[in-house]
């Protein structure tokens, strides 16, 4: 064999075409070479003159036969073919054990990342992987099987595409678990904006008329550390918005065509309201209660600071808004508007009742003997219990 072919077997191109030394290919290069010339030795030995043999050969005080000197040979040659197969065992062991050192780093940062997840409810997240074990030398075993280079060779190169398969599964999970939340946002923020047209929510500080959805995430900057804490302070913030949205759509919720209990609990609420009264189809002043277009319920209330007395009638429906004012329930944003527009004809006139605002599908009215000052707190007051969540 040529010394350039040679140098081709001992040196090999790696990924970057740059030529390294092959450590294994050096092991059995000089294995070989070394048994080459014990056995060359050896046969120079069984060819000698009888004379020259007994001169050039002597153990313990005596000969070898030529049949000796074969055995000899023989012997030298086994010894040598075990120790270069038990360093290519060595180096392949060693090789392997690194592949699973590798393997089991990716695999817990995987773990872990799965179950920093899981707060998150994600579907469809794979199940975590399991670790592997490092290989205890058994070089008897293996060299009688015969199995030192290709089946185990193979074994490490397994080793190495699971480790490259939990990766991508690294960053799929990842993607899956960002888009997740994304989605959960989106689903909400658009259920948000239905509900927002049924209702008025024009009085009411921190609710968004509209609420614009997020873009799904198609590529990441992974930082592969184990926990891409980037990632989880992203999702976080997210799912913080996800739970002002569902605050947000409850309140919008409840404050379309609540019933009539409902509206009593919360002006229970309401520590200036000293008493309260529903009207029925057969005490009804306005005469809107079921009709198209009118109230679907309708609750009087008194107010501290207005003598009941000084207003006729026989209850505090019969009484009206005079002595501290109503909270009228319609079906449609419609109808409320309708009513708000009816009342506004009064604005600035002998006629005129006292205050009144939209709040949902709600018309919050106070009465005119109160101070405007008066009128607005109680206002305030109402409106904040009403979009109260909870």
């Amino acid at each position: 064999m040529k010394l350039k072919n040679l140098l081709e077997i001992i040196y090999t191109k790696n990924d970057d075409g740059e030529r390294v030394l092959n450590k294994r290919m050096l092991l059995v290069t000089m294995g070989l070479a070394l048994t080459l010339v014990v056995l060359l030795v050896a046969i120079i030995m069984a060819f000698s003159s009888p004379g020259q043999e007994k001169d050039a050969i002597v153990v313990t005080g005596g000969a070898f036969s030529e049949n000796k000197h074969q055995e000899l040979a023989n012997k030298i040659l086994q010894q040598e073919e075990l120790r270069v197969a038990k360093e290519a065992y060595m180096l392949w062991l060693s090789e392997y054990n690194e592949a699973v050192n590798t393997y089991n780093e990716i695999a817990k940062n995987y773990n872990d990342l799965l179950e920093s997840f899981a707060q998150y409810n994600v579907l469809g997240l794979p199940e975590a992987v399991p670790l592997k074990e490092e290989m205890v030398e058994n070089f008897t075993k293996y060299y009688e099987e015969g199995a030192i280079e290709d089946s185990l060779a193979d074994l490490s190169n397994a080793v190495n595409e699971e480790s490259k398969m939990v990766e991508s599964q690294y960053e799929e999970s990842c993607m899956l678990a960002l888009n997740s939340v994304i989605s959960d946002y989106n689903v909400m923020a658009e259920a948000y904006n239905e509900a927002v047209k049924a209702t008025s929510i024009d009085f009411i500080d921190g609710l968004a008329v509209k609420t614009k959805q997020k873009d799904y995430v198609e590529e990441l900057e992974l930082q592969r550390d184990g926990i891409e804490e980037q990632l989880v302070l992203q999702m976080d913030s997210l799912v913080e918005e996800t739970n002002s949205l569902v605050a947000n759509y409850i309140v919008v919720t409840q404050i379309t065509n609540p019933t009539e209990e409902w509206v009593c609990e919360r002006l229970n609420s309401v520590k200036s309201i000293t008493d309260m009264e529903a009207v029925t189809l057969s005490k009804d002043p306005n005469g809107l209660l079921g009709k198209e277009g009118g109230y679907t319920s309708c609750v009087y209330f008194t107010v501290q600071g207005i003598d009941e007395s000084s207003v006729k009638g026989n209850s505090i429906v019969e009484k009206g808004t005079d002595v501290g004012g109503c909270v009228e329930v319609y079906s449609t944003r419609e109808y409320a508007l309708n009513r708000c527009d009816y009342l506004s004809q009064f604005d600035n006139t002998f006629l005129y009742s006292g205050s009144y605002v939209i709040v949902g599908t709600m018309v919050v009215r106070t009465s005119y003997q109160l101070s405007n000052q008066a009128q607005v707190e109680l206002t305030d007051e109402i409106v904040r219990v009403l979009t109260e969540v909870g």
